[in-house]
């Protein structure tokens, strides 16, 4: 188990470019199949390779994606495999019925992503930010060996001194 699967409508892709570069510049590895799919690979067999590889994935939820046959193969293969899911919801959107209560958590980005509501471009970073933090939050209980070897990797003594107590 290797990364974070993103399953998500293509229509929102401008959202979820974000939201993948900040976990990354967080250090998650993340796998998507818009940058993560070579021109020469065949894309089901590389989805399914990916699904197989990931130890969770984050579905964003919005009216396109609850429409989309792909993301529910992708929701039902996570449950089939009980791979954690965390469910991201981008509008007011109903969650779909399989999703159940299978998803670790479900993080409401609404007010970061609906564009000409009524909070300022500040507003809108803060939640944001808050969003980021709640999605990061959330992965780290699923794979908490992450955060230890990053403190492990930590220049502080301290800091490592703590993790190796831990252990």
């Amino acid at each position: 188990m290797s990364h974070i699967y993103l399953s998500y409508s293509n229509q929102d892709a401008e959202l979820i470019d974000l939201i993948q570069a900040d976990l990354q510049e967080r250090g998650y590895v993340v796998w998507r199949d818009a940058t993560d799919i070579g021109p020469d690979e065949a894309w089901g067999e590389a989805i399914a390779t990916a699904l197989a590889g990931a130890y969770t994935m984050v579905v964003a939820l919005s009216h396109h994606s609850v429409k989309s046959e792909s993301v529910q193969e992708e929701i039902a293969y996570a449950q089939a495999h009980d791979l954690p899911m965390v469910a991201v919801q981008l509008d007011e959107c109903e969650a779909p019925e399989m999703l159940g209560d299978t998803a670790v958590t479900l993080i409401n980005c609404i007010g970061v992503y609906q564009a000409g509501g009524q909070a300022s471009g500040l507003e809108q970073l803060r939640q944001y930010r808050q969003f980021i933090t709640a999605l990061t939050d959330a992965l780290d209980q699923i794979y908490p060996v992450r955060v230890y070897l990053q403190d492990l990797s930590n220049r502080n003594d301290a800091v490592r001194e703590k993790v190796g107590v831990m252990c």
